[in-house]
């Protein structure tokens, strides 16, 4: 069934009648495929779910920002990185020692995070490493990103 819009035109499937087998597409470029209805549903809800994470990424990235700013005095840099299946809020300290404080507040986050529902797509764990930890602070950067270099995955707070 083909419904009249303003100037688009919307096609409705009902995925309960029994004639519908699925749909086949005519893309401008002529790579024709066909897809059953089952795929329909499930493309759909896999665009929403995309829809979501990204919604929720761009939301996180301006949180985590805010926190960084928040606790500028500890954190010299902040870096948001993919590693494996789930994201690393990696702090790097202005000192060596040890910071209670901060180490509280990024339990605190990472607590807030976890228990946010307006999260539920984002796996997120946090680190706050020493300003002279080189090495390590590398060690989770994309390959050939330092700690001075914003390329990559590696995303500054």
């Amino acid at each position: 069934m083909t419904v009249a819009s303003a100037s688009k035109q919307w096609i409705q499937l009902r995925m309960g009648d029994p004639g519908l087998a699925g749909v086949t597409i005519h893309p401008e470029n002529g790579d024709v495929f066909t897809l059953s209805k089952q795929m329909i549903a499930r493309s759909g809800r896999l665009m929403s779910r995309i829809e979501a994470f990204e919604q929720q990424l761009a939301t996180l990235k301006l949180d985590l920002e805010s926190w960084a700013a928040a606790h500028s005095e500890s954190v010299a840099e902040a870096f948001l990185v993919l590693k494996g299946d789930h994201f690393v809020f990696l702090a790097v300290l202005k000192g060596k020692a040890y910071d209670s404080v901060l180490e509280d507040a990024l339990t605190e986050l990472d607590m807030q995070v976890a228990q946010n529902p307006d999260y539920n797509l984002i796996n997120l764990s946090v680190l706050a490493l020493p300003a002279f930890a080189e090495d390590a602070i590398r060690s989770f950067l994309p390959h050939g990103a330092g700690a001075k270099n914003e390329s990559g995955n590696a995303q500054r707070g």
